[in-house]
């Protein structure tokens, strides 16, 4: 546990740094410690950070010789021995008859129970380690799918036996249709509705409008059509194919997974082995959070941290001796280990620790970068005619502009959110107060000029709200500093890629993907390392890679060639208004290399929350708008539309 959190403290000061003969020395400090033996500790988040390490020696050009096979997986170990059950319940009753008290022993009981039924067997354990790895050696050929084994067969066979497969192939599924819907179509031809209840789903799968009478006729083809398969395929093939069809009855498309019972009685084992007694952590391990829930944020039982080790442990001993194979993955490239950000199993992120005060605020982001403030909560006002109200809103230009009061420097807020609620009585609950709350989202792009006037119309179409209408974000275990170059932001990249479908536009709608990037970090997770929840916005890599910016190494903030600040996102902890400021000349040297244009895409609501609210209806104001940055200036109009019991209407705020 300490050794992952040393080599967490060295992945963290390696990212901040920009200086190849800083990290280049760390680096290979730490693949001597680590990597240069061929056998790195069984630990599969010591391994990750120390590996980080090199990787972002290697992407800094550091002058170091080090053997890439060494520093990536698959690494060397032995796999250790696995108690069978009756060890483990004789480890248990030795431990349990150790302690001093009944009470204690019920500790020993707890680690059984956590890891084999409680929520870290079933949730951590069983999702885990089960789904992604086979029960297949890496020293096996790798394990294809039935789906996998029959394309392959298909490519084999001749003209006459790949004719009576699709002959075959093609009547058993119309007949497993028919026989899953057929009733469907009973029901159909008992109305008076002259169409057949499933006809479109019929056509979409290419089967014509059948009676459920078909059925019978279907089953006696397939029986024919199989005998004349298996007489029209060589042996060879013949064995092949039954082979495939019965290993798909058995395995289905998951394979022979790895049974999870292993890894927890390895845990189990592990804890005790570790040095956990009664006498050394029961008394403590039985009073920790015994008022406590199931949520994560809470301090851990002495029993549950070595839990964690044997845990990641026993990941580290399945990536190196089994095959990998996440369900359900298409790409191959993506069907063997490379890291543990794969599986979400990474812990803390030591490239982003921003500390928060009580309440969630952070004193690091100023104030006058969140643009406007807003207090007109219309205390003489009804519910319903301050919810139709529209000349209290602020002007989006004060919002999308802001200059710095100390510097006189100007900044465009070129992505955020923005959410203000009326003050509550200090006594009353704030969800038992009825309040008032204003909130938007502005999200900007960079648009080819050309394309520009096209703007409002995209992004007012489907697609456009689907692809436009939020920042992108860090997916999966990507650290906030392994942005734009680490192995796990490469293999997120290609993963959200390969996911994304094809779409059908005109050709000015191939709109860039909005200017900002969302971080998130993970509070909710097991390791507790931030009391609370907090997110940012980072520029995307076109700007990034343009504009010559670097990380600073502290929060969000980017730094110019010159080493001034460029843009910097603001840390928000839950109050929705973490917002992404670009210097204003960096923006305006933008868009002139590229002949582009910046425009927001603005949406937001006025809405009532808490007391009678919460189950009478009391409206919501719209917003929606446009706006580009033009002669220096945000130029645009928004449009509101009140929705309000008895009061519906439309105003359009027109911008300067």
């Amino acid at each position: 546990y300490v050794g992952e959190r040393i080599y967490a403290v060295a992945y963290g000061v390696a990212m901040r740094s920009h200086d190849p003969d800083e990290v280049g020395p760390l680096a290979l400090l730490v693949y001597e410690k680590v990597f240069a033996g061929g056998d790195p500790p069984a630990h599969v988040l010591l391994r990750d950070y120390a590996r980080g390490v090199i990787e972002r020696a290697i992407r800094l050009d550091a002058d170091i010789a080090v053997d890439l096979s060494l520093i990536r997986p698959p690494y060397r170990s032995s796999w250790p021995r696995i108690p069978d059950e009756e060890e483990v319940e004789a480890l248990i009753a030795e431990h349990r008859t150790s302690g001093d008290s009944a009470d204690l022993a019920l500790c020993v009981d707890h680690i059984r129970f956590s890891v084999s039924s409680g929520d870290f067997g079933a949730y951590v354990i069983g999702r885990r380690a089960t789904f992604p790895w086979l029960s297949l050696p890496l020293t096996e050929d790798p394990w294809l799918s039935p789906e996998e084994r029959t394309q392959s067969l298909l490519t084999r066979l001749s003209e006459g036996e790949r004719l009576a497969w699709e002959e075959y192939d093609g009547t058993r599924l119309r007949a497993s249709f028919i026989l899953d819907f057929g009733h469907l179509f009973d029901a159909a031809d008992d109305s008076d509705d002259p169409e057949p209840v499933m006809q479109q789903s019929a056509d979409e799968n290419g089967i014509d409008d059948e009676p459920a009478g078909a059925v019978d006729e279907y089953q006696i083809s397939i029986d024919s059509l199989w005998e004349q398969l298996m007489a029209e395929l060589t042996e060879e093939h013949r064995s092949e194919l039954l082979d495939i069809l019965a290993a798909r009855d058995i395995l289905g498309r998951t394979g022979p997974r790895f049974d999870p019972q292993s890894a927890q009685r390895y845990i189990i084992w592990r804890v005790f082995d570790l040095g956990w007694t009664v006498a050394r952590f029961g008394e403590f391990d039985r009073s920790v959070n015994w008022r406590a829930g199931r949520e994560a944020a809470k301090p851990e039982r002495i029993g549950k941290k070595y839990q964690w080790i044997g845990y990641h442990e026993m990941l580290a001993y399945l990536a190196d001796h089994y095959q990998y194979r996440p369900l359900f993955t298409v790409d191959e490239k993506l069907r063997r280990y490379l890291g543990p950000w794969q599986e979400y199993v990474r812990d803390i992120d030591p490239s982003w620790l921003p500390v928060s005060v009580k309440g969630g605020e952070n004193d690091q982001d100023p104030v006058w970068c969140r643009g406007l403030e807003y207090a007109e909560w219309g205390d003489d006002l009804s519910h319903q005619e301050w919810l139709a109200s529209t000349e209290d809103l602020p002007q989006m230009e004060g919002v999308l502009k802001v200059a710095n009061p100390d510097t006189g420097v100007h900044w465009l807020v070129v992505d955020g959110n923005f959410s203000w609620e009326q003050p509550h009585p200090a006594d009353v609950d704030r969800f038992d107060a009825e309040r008032r709350r204003l909130g938007f989202s502005v999200t900007g792009y960079f648009i080819l000029d050309e394309n520009a006037d096209h703007f409002p119309e995209w992004i007012g179409s489907v697609e456009g709200w689907r692809r436009g209408m939020q920042s992108q974000r860090l997916t999966g275990n990507v650290f906030f500093g392994e942005y734009g170059w680490a192995p796990a932001f490469e293999y997120h990249t290609e993963l959200a890629d390969t996911e994304t479908a094809p779409t059908k536009e005109p050709e000015w709608a191939t709109y860039p993907p909005p200017a900002a990037v969302a971080y998130e970090s993970r509070s909710s997770d097991f390791d507790c390392s931030e009391n609370e929840g907090s997110n940012t916005l980072l520029p995307n890599q076109e700007l990034i890679q343009c504009l010559g910016l670097r990380w600073s190494g502290r929060g969000a903030e980017f730094l110019d060639e010159f080493g001034q600040l460029a843009a910097f996102g603001t840390t928000d902890y839950g109050g929705g208004r973490a917002v992404l400021l670009i210097r204003e000349d960096l923006v305006r040297r933008y868009v002139a290399q590229k002949d582009l244009v910046l425009c927001w895409a603005v949406t937001g609501e006025k809405m009532t929350l808490g007391g009678e609210a919460m189950s009478t209806y009391r409206g919501r104001l719209n917003i929606t708008g446009f706006y580009r940055y033009t002669e220096g200036e945000p130029n645009g109009s928004i449009n509101c539309t009140a929705d309000v019991p008895g009061n519906v209407g439309d105003d359009v705020l027109d911008g300067p």
